[in-house]
């Protein structure tokens, strides 16, 4: 099955991230029902409202996690690659100082990508978008709240590794991987596969931020050949999202990000996006050119 075309795996890939999905939710379903909501009504917001119930809504959210960004495309590269889906995933050895200075690119970029966000944010958006942007942050605000370590070291692992691991597993190591073979330009999968990542969090203020990002994992996946090395810094990228908002008082405040949407100013953009460029200029001269495509 392996030699399939592109669309026919995409079609199963599709199909085995579904089944694990639906797996995935019967947990929160489940949860739902015992607090006598309808599944016409399911409402991840409100059950994280209920304080008692918080910490089951985690674990539900991470099981469905598990299932949806793990179990499902280690599923399909079972059923692709047979006993050799394991090969697919790559080596685990990789150069440090390349992981290093991939994690400063990535830094450098995080100006551009708040400035980016705060312009969209001021554009007369539909109140459709508006709306689609509200819930993501509602239920985050929700699933990130948090008044002990203990509930720190939680979303840790809710948000800060599982999404690490298990995105990364879906979007790099597979969706990614899957397109280069069969288009052979690497450009044109990490960036079709940075589109997807960036449209799945269904965010609209956030589109480009996650695009930034998920190109920015794509070419860390190539240049290293090594999995393990893009699920590294989406871990510690939202780790220390997590960490930050747990040491400014472990929630998300509406009214605090409404009024600082204005506070990036272009010039610290500009000097972080030209430091960024040489980081990304030292990477492409010292590492990109020995790189051959991913087999």
């Amino acid at each position: 099955m392996r030699h399939k075309p592109l669309w026919a795996k995409m079609g199963i890939l599709i199909a085995c991230v579904i089944l694990a999905a639906a797996i995935g939710q019967l947990g929160l379903v489940l949860l739902a029902v015992s607090q006598g909501m309808s599944l016409t009504d399911l409402d991840l917001v409100g059950l994280l409202a209920n304080p008692a119930l918080v910490n089951h809504v985690k674990l539900c959210v991470g099981f469905n996690h598990i299932m949806t960004f793990i179990i499902g495309p280690l599923a399909y590269l079972y059923i692709v690659y047979k006993e050799e889906w394991i090969t697919v995933l790559d080596k685990f050895a990789f150069d440090k100082t390349l992981f290093g200075l991939l994690l400063i690119g990535l830094w450098m970029l995080y100006p551009l990508m708040g400035y980016l966000a705060q312009l969209v944010e001021q554009l007369p958006l539909p109140s459709v978008f508006k709306d689609l942007d509200q819930s993501s942050m509602d239920a985050l605000a929700g699933v990130l709240k948090m008044d002990s370590i203990w509930a720190l070291l939680f979303n840790l692992v809710i948000v800060g590794v599982l999404p690490g691991i298990g995105e990364e597993l879906l979007f790099r190591g597979v969706i990614q991987k899957e397109i280069q073979k069969h288009s052979k330009s690497i450009h044109t999968a990490i960036w079709i596969t940075a589109f997807l990542f960036a449209a799945f969090h269904m965010q609209i203020v956030g589109f480009a931020p996650k695009l930034i990002i998920g190109a920015t994992l794509g070419y860390a996946y190539f240049l290293t050949g090594n999995i393990i090395v893009p699920m590294a810094l989406h871990c510690i990228n939202n780790s220390m999202a997590t960490l930050s908002l747990y040491f400014m008082g472990g929630k998300i405040d509406p009214t605090t990000i409404e009024a600082s949407k204005d506070s990036i100013t272009i010039f610290p953009v500009l000097i972080a996006t030209t430091g960024a460029f040489f980081v990304w200029r030292y990477i492409y001269l010292h590492y990109y050119p020995s790189k051959t495509p991913i087999a």
